[in-house]
């Protein structure tokens, strides 16, 4: 490989004037030589203006050859060819050879020697005002009118003006550019303090990286497992979920079966409902009339209580009569008695007497009779009474019985309602539980598709994860090399 050595500004400046010079002085020695040839200078003009041109050249290439950056090429360029240039604007037949200094005078503006280039241009503007002048007054000097000297004078005017204006500009420029370099080489320092820094940052994080990857790989390695256990858990995940689809099909049917039980409970609900409105009304018309029964036993004890108080009073009638017969017996008795010792005049008293303790006997026969009569009818009151009162105990039996019967049929009444409502809400959960089991269903299905996807997925994850292994291994070797070259550096 070969090594550019660098090159100085004002060495490059040398070369270029140099080349410039050489090539204008060849050229203007050529239209020299032509003239010549045609006749319009001579030869000996031709050969002392060839050496006063060829003289700063030897000069400027003895420097060089000593030190590209000699000052002294600088000042041989512009003094030697202003001095050759000048002997040319003063002898030349042309006018135009003036034109020959314009790029000279832009070539000596790389020195970017604003008032060296102002002295240059200066004289060149002089020489050409003179030649201008002369030419118009005595003629000679190539003059050839007004018009072609004004633009001369104009011309070498601009040149100087522009030619000052771009060193300026180029003066600017490098002192810009200076500064940028001293900018740029301030941060190419802090660049290179930072490249140090962020070297040995660099070889921290390779070799952290190198860590990680290590731990990346074994994680990859574990994911990879674990992938595999997934895709064969998902397998029996899916057989799983189709078991628990036949299972969930099963309970719907149970489910359905118990909605058409509860149903058919709901409508025996509805006639035990009905069955027992109508019962209790019947106990509610039987609960009335064992009141009814209560309130006409009670009126028959009063009236056969009535009754034994009339048989007591029909007692004391009878004793009452027994007392009179008794007394008209004795009467009798004594009327006979009296008959008797009256004789034949008492005999129709005796009679009489006869017929009254007859029917005075028959009075006591009879009262006796009635005695007993009554007596078997108080009898017969007192047991008609007990068993009355027997009757209506057992009708209060009843009518208790009867009102707890109606107690009971309201609480079976409440209790149908109450297990009516529960059927209800068990047929509305019911329902429920048959939409949440078709969702379940339905969700049963999806995982079953969900697991089918994962086991799918699992492999490819497993086989992207085997060659994120390969890739992660590859990118674990080239981060070795850069931990290498990071220590070599």
């Amino acid at each position: 490989m070969v090594e550019t050595k660098e090159i100085s500004e004002l060495t490059r400046s040398n070369r270029i004037a140099m080349l410039a010079h050489i090539s204008t002085v060849t050229v203007m020695v050529f239209f020299m030589i032509w003239e010549s040839v045609r006749g319009q200078l001579s030869p000996v003009y031709m050969t002392i203006a060839t050496v006063v041109g060829v003289i700063p050249l030897i000069g400027e290439v003895i420097c060089w050859k000593g030190n590209t950056e000699h000052a002294m090429i600088k000042h041989l360029v512009s003094y030697g060819f202003s001095l050759f240039y000048t002997i040319c604007l003063f002898t030349s037949p042309t006018n135009l050879i003036y034109v020959f200094v314009i790029p000279m005078i832009f070539v000596v503006t790389t020195y970017s020697d604003t008032r060296y280039l102002l002295l240059i241009n200066t004289g060149t503007i002089l020489e050409s005002i003179i030649v201008v002048v002369i030419g118009a007054t005595k003629g000679g000097f190539g003059y050839h009118g007004i018009e072609a000297a004004v633009v001369q004078i104009v011309v070498m005017i601009m040149v100087g003006a522009n030619s000052v204006l771009t060193t300026k500009v180029i003066r600017e420029n490098a002192r810009k550019r200076f500064t940028e370099v001293a900018q740029a080489k301030a941060e190419a320092e802090n660049l290179l303090e930072r490249n140090e820094e962020l070297d040995q940052q660099l070889s921290g994080n390779i070799a952290d990286i190198n860590v990680r990857f290590e731990k990346l790989t074994a994680a990859s390695k574990t994911t990879t497992e674990a992938m595999q256990e997934v895709s064969a858990g998902a397998t029996d995940t899916a057989e799983h979920v189709q078991n628990q689809l036949e299972q969930t099909h099963a309970i719907q049917d149970k489910v359905d079966e118990v909605a058409t039980a509860v149903e058919e409970i709901g409508n025996s609900m509805t006639l035990t409902l009905k069955a027992l409105a109508e019962g209790k009304q019947d106990i509610e018309h039987l609960a009335s009339e064992v009141e009814a029964s209560v309130d006409n036993g009670t009126e028959v004890t009063e009236k056969l209580e009535n009754l034994n108080q009339y048989m007591d009073e029909m007692n004391s009638i009878v004793e009452l009569i027994g007392g009179i017969t008794n007394q008209t017996s004795l009467l009798a008795l004594n009327a006979s008695i009296e008959a008797a010792r009256a004789g034949e005049a008492g005999r129709g008293f005796s009679v009489v007497a006869t017929e009254i303790s007859g029917m005075a006997t028959r009075t006591k026969e009879a009262t006796v009779h009635i005695t007993e009569l009554i007596s078997n009818v108080s009898n017969a009151i007192m047991e008609v009474v007990g068993v009355v009162s027997n009757m209506i105990d057992g009708i209060n039996e009843e009518k208790t019985g009867a009102s707890n019967a109606e107690e009971s049929f309201e609480s079976i009444e409440d209790n149908t309602r109450a297990i009516q409502k529960n059927a209800d809400t068990l047929s509305r959960s019911i329902s429920e539980l048959q939409n949440a089991n078709k969702e379940i269903i339905d969700s049963i299905q999806t995982i079953s598709a969900i697991s089918q996807q994962v086991s799918a997925h699992a492999g490819e994850t497993m086989q992207a994860e085997e060659e994120n292994l390969n890739v992660m291994q590859d990118v674990s070797a080239i981060m070795q090399k850069l931990a290498k070259l990071a220590a070599h550096s």
